[in-house]
């Protein structure tokens, strides 16, 4: 018989209230009632089960937050919940954050389920962080962890910006070398900066600038001894007492043609047809032509060699040749080719006459 007697009582004493003690809290018991007699005890009435409640805890302590996974930019906070979580759920999470204890720059909610939050943005080495986790149960009750510092590790400065190219030639270029100008050196002052060129292979320094030595900035470089037609590669780095930096992006350009100077004509011009009426002419073109390039041909002819007064325009003819008719026969000509270019240059072949 799993019953067990909690109260005896009298008839006279109906109706009464029983007071039972000692259970155990989230437990249902059953209760009934036997009538005892002289003769004997009657069977248990009908039963009814009650289940005691759940007795009422409070909203325990928050633990201090720990920080791990530190970095030059980021850091991450891991709590637990509170100890003990009370009979009321948790409602939120609020993540304090700032440069010192009650100096909060921002306040993050958090849900219940949520314990964790990686800081990953406005962080720099060296920099000093402390945070503080409130938690708020669904009652409005709330408790504070305390506040737990931490400090983000040193590091190699960010990557600078890269140089730009104020002017350049066949065998030299000029370049403007900037400041960095970052608010994030990650804790350690930059101490030089260095000026790297590449044209194949790796890139090796061509310019070692020390912030001891107070320099201009922006600070221009003449980079000489260059080749023509060729591309090169420049990128800045900065180092502080940590190391050195990533490279900066890539400034590429290529170096220009060496500029090749109009040669003359060397040969008089030579005929290439006669007839008793008209003449055909026939020349060579400059030797070099030159970089620049050409714009006409002027040929110019005359009775003698000091009166060649008729000139005539050929532009840029092909082939290189030109006849002048209409003349009677036995008469002598006098020819002059002259070669032109864009930068106005010209150059003048001897005279031939036929």
């Amino acid at each position: 018989n799993p019953f067990v007697e909690i109260k005896v009582f009298n008839a006279s004493q109906l109706p009464v209230t029983v007071v039972d003690t000692g259970l155990t809290e989230n437990v249902t018991y059953t209760y009934g009632v036997m009538a005892v007699t002289a003769v004997g005890n009657s069977s248990l009435s009908s039963t009814i089960d009650i289940k005691t409640t759940v007795a009422f805890k409070a909203l325990g302590t928050m633990a201090p937050p720990t920080v791990d996974q530190l970095t030059t930019s980021s850091a991450r906070v891991q709590w637990t919940a509170p100890s003990p979580v009370g009979t009321l759920p948790v409602l939120n999470y609020l993540l304090y954050y700032g440069p010192s204890d009650g100096v909060w720059t921002s306040v993050l909610n958090k849900t219940a389920n949520e314990l964790s939050h990686t800081f990953s943005s406005g962080l720099c080495g060296g920099d000093n962080r402390t945070v503080k986790i409130e938690v708020t149960n669904t009652g409005g009750v709330r408790r504070n962890s305390s506040a737990v510092n931490f400090t983000l590790p040193l590091g190699v400065p960010p990557a600078p910006p890269a140089p730009t190219l104020l002017t350049k030639n066949d065998t030299a270029a000029s370049l403007s070398v900037p400041k960095f100008v970052g608010t994030c050196s990650n804790g350690a002052p930059i101490t030089s900066y260095q000026l790297r060129r590449r044209t194949t292979g790796g890139f090796t320094a061509v310019l070692n600038l020390t912030v001891a030595s107070n320099p201009s900035f922006p600070v221009v470089f003449n980079d000489t001894g260059l080749t023509q037609s060729t591309e090169y590669k420049y990128t800045m780095v900065v180092i502080n007492s940590i190391g050195t930096s990533a490279e900066s992006s890539i400034l590429t350009f290529t170096t220009d043609v060496t500029p090749v100077a109009m040669g003359t004509i060397a040969a008089a011009p030579t005929a290439k047809t006669l007839t008793d009426k008209s003449i055909t002419i026939e020349w060579q073109a400059p030797n070099p032509v030159g970089t620049t390039a050409l714009t006409k041909y002027e040929v110019r002819h005359g009775a003698s060699a000091s009166a060649l007064t008729t000139v005539v325009d050929r532009g840029l003819p092909t082939p290189l040749e030109y006849t002048l008719a209409s003349l009677c026969g036995n008469t002598t000509r006098f020819f002059r080719v002259i070669v032109f270019n864009a930068d106005g240059f010209n150059a003048s072949s001897p005279i031939a006459n036929f």
